[in-house]
């Protein structure tokens, strides 16, 4: 089954992306594969846009940078998983298997965590915390501190069990270097020899070393001076693929399945296998795990995404920070906007314990009004830092009984609180003070006591430790859900009209042409991105 190269056909324009849509088509049982698509969805899965006319919505497939070309993107269908470059999808007659939310990162087989804010103490639970050696500094950081490295000064992560990682693994930090030439940013070896068993190096590009120098992939781009750069390298023996991201997006991959080596050294971060190798620059949350994030995990590491909860059927954080949260005083699930939703009856919550990553939204005691931060409805929408030192109101009332996107952000920097209501602006504040801190659960569906909780359903609950961009609130504002019926089944693959005809957008399944899968192509202008 084929499928051209549509950009001349592109036909409209949505939140800052052409878009146009096709139907794949083919016999019975047919493959799909599509190498060389000019498209872009954003880096963390599933999405779901409004569109005029016959269909309400179609389904939009993840996708990963062209190696060849960086402006290009290929097109791969997303049913249940990720695929990669140059994938192969099945698309018989069979009603394929549809996730209902984004999946986000998952905490899962973390075996260190570095977060390196003011201390080299492992918050994965496994106990690999670190020392400093020579003399690094705590430093403003890309989250939170961050320590900068001379060249000399690293940290030293003794030896143990959790860190011989012999199979799948992925490496994921920050890094801020003012020079990249052959220099260590992560290294499990010793300082005597190179043979290392696995390293992320900078040498004019990141690098990703297996066993000594066994296996070794590079990036495509070079590895930029004086910015921050967040970069991940995953391993999967299983499938032979040793990869290398930046900024979120796959930049390379290799073909290797050997086991990696075991050694008795320590990891060091900063540091190569001597003082000549070290690097001069900040590095700040890094993170080591014990199996092969996916695409759409690497890009939520990458994006600033410290808390996502999808509230399809359950409370849990696919952000990868494990802000996994509970039920309490009995919510009950419903049709949301996106798949699931919580319904709340202004008694019941949910908690998600207090965690250092969170910092943007809502967060105080059930006793007082004095949170850190939180979102009100008080006939408008109302955003509302440290207590309520600073509040921003929406200018528009908040409509009952009906879904309304509510986005709000806080760019110190720039002295500006925002709040958004379906992705457009309502008020801007002048505020930059720093926002308080506190030991407080997170709640979601309650201000500070039952007689404030809310008596709502809420759906697709986002937290990011950036200020995001107009343009990528307006994106988010737009994810639809393909279900508009909530029986389950894609609207365009169901009879949505009930005439027993087949209308313009549904499919017929008696014409074996006829496959049913509707995908939304689109490409970004003027480099907007959905978060």
């Amino acid at each position: 089954v084929g499928l051209t190269d549509l950009a001349s056909g592109l036909t409209n324009s949505n939140n800052g992306y052409d878009t146009t849509t096709t139907k794949l088509s083919g016999s019975s049982g047919g493959d799909l594969t599509v190498t060389n698509l000019d498209y872009q969805v954003g880096p963390l899965g599933n999405y779901y846009y409004p569109i005029t006319g016959g269909d309400l919505s179609r389904l939009i497939g993840a996708g990963s940078r062209n190696a060849a070309d960086a402006s290009l993107y290929h097109f791969t269908t997303r049913l249940d998983q990720v695929k990669e470059i140059n994938s192969t999808v099945d698309i018989g007659m069979h009603s394929p298997s549809y996730p209902t939310s984004d999946p986000g990162a998952s905490a899962e087989g973390a075996v260190g965590y570095w977060p390196l804010d003011g201390s080299a103490t492992d918050s994965s639970g496994n106990g690999n915390n670190g020392s400093l050696e020579n003399n690094p500094t705590w430093v403003s950081g890309k989250i939170g501190q961050a320590l900068n490295c001379d060249g000399t000064s690293r940290v030293n992560i003794p030896d143990s069990s959790t860190l011989d990682l012999t199979g799948a693994m992925t490496i994921s930090l920050w890094l801020y270097p003012t020079n990249v030439s052959n220099k260590g940013i992560l290294f499990k070896g010793p300082l005597s020899s190179s043979q290392g068993v696995y390293a992320l190096i900078a040498n004019t590009k990141a690098l990703f070393r297996l066993n000594g120098a066994a296996s070794d992939v590079y990036a495509t781009s070079d590895l930029p001076l004086n910015t921050w750069t967040h970069i991940a390298a995953t391993y999967d023996p299983a499938q032979a693929q040793q990869k290398i991201y930046i900024n979120g997006i796959l930049e390379n991959t290799v073909s290797y399945s050997a086991a990696v080596n075991t050694n008795n050294d320590p990891l060091y971060i900063g540091m190569y296998y001597s003082t000549s190798y070290g690097i001069p620059g900040t590095i700040d949350d890094v993170r080591v795990y014990n199996r092969a994030l996916s695409s759409a995990e690497i890009a939520a590491l990458a994006n600033g995404l410290v808390g996502y909860w999808a509230l399809d059927g359950s409370v849990t954080d696919s952000s990868g920070n494990g802000n996994n949260g509970t039920l309490e005083n009995n919510p009950t699930w419903v049709s949301g906007k996106i798949g699931q939703a919580l319904n709340f009856d202004g008694t019941s919550r949910a908690n998600i314990p207090d965690s250092s990553t969170l910092g943007i939204l809502f967060k105080g005691p059930l006793s007082s009004s004095q949170g850190v931060y939180a979102l009100i409805a008080n006939t408008k929408a109302l955003f509302r830092l440290n207590g309520a030192a600073s509040d921003v109101s929406s200018t528009s009332d908040l409509p009952l009984n009906t879904w309304t996107h509510i986005a709000a952000t806080y760019d110190p920097a720039q002295s500006q609180q925002k709040i958004y209501f379906n992705g457009t602006l309502e008020n801007t504040a002048n505020y930059s003070a720093a926002v308080n801190t506190n030991n407080d659960p997170l709640y979601i569906g309650m201000y500070y006591s039952s007689s404030y909780g809310i008596p709502a359903s809420i759906d697709d609950v986002r937290i990011y430790n950036r200020a995001l961009s107009t343009n990528e609130v307006a994106a988010l504002a737009s994810l639809v859900s393909w279900d508009a019926d909530g029986d389950g089944v894609p609207d365009y693959l169901e009879d949505r009209n009930g005439n027993g005809i087949v209308d313009s957008g549904e499919t017929d399944w008696n014409n074996p042409t006829d496959l049913g899968l509707k995908v939304l192509i689109t490409r970004p202008k003027n480099n907007s991105i959905i978060p």
